[in-house]
């Protein structure tokens, strides 16, 4: 696997959660099981998108994610998915 293949994938995963998140930007908000902060439908649904495409391009490769949690796969490569860093800001 190349650097090229890594961030190709990775530039069109982050341009299609990004259009989701534009797509979301007034959505409405709810509360993480925890209750502890809350997380928009704009977080969950682009995190989606980048986790479904990572996962099919390198099924093998470690995935940690704010809203998914951690694969724990054995591998050299990981991943680590927080699509919307501000969740509170974008809300309001």
């Amino acid at each position: 696997m190349s650097q090229s293949e890594l961030l190709q994938v990775a530039s069109k995963a982050a341009r299609d959660a990004g259009a989701v998140l534009m797509d979301h930007f007034t959505s409405g908000v709810t509360s993480k099981p925890k209750g502890a902060s809350i997380v928009s439908e704009a977080d969950t649904a682009s995190e989606v998108v980048i986790l479904e495409q990572l996962r099919a391009a390198f099924p093998d490769h470690r995935i940690f994610s704010e809203e998914a949690g951690d694969n724990q796969h054995d591998s050299e490569f990981v991943w680590v998915i927080d699509p919307l860093d501000g969740t509170t800001n974008f809300v309001h």
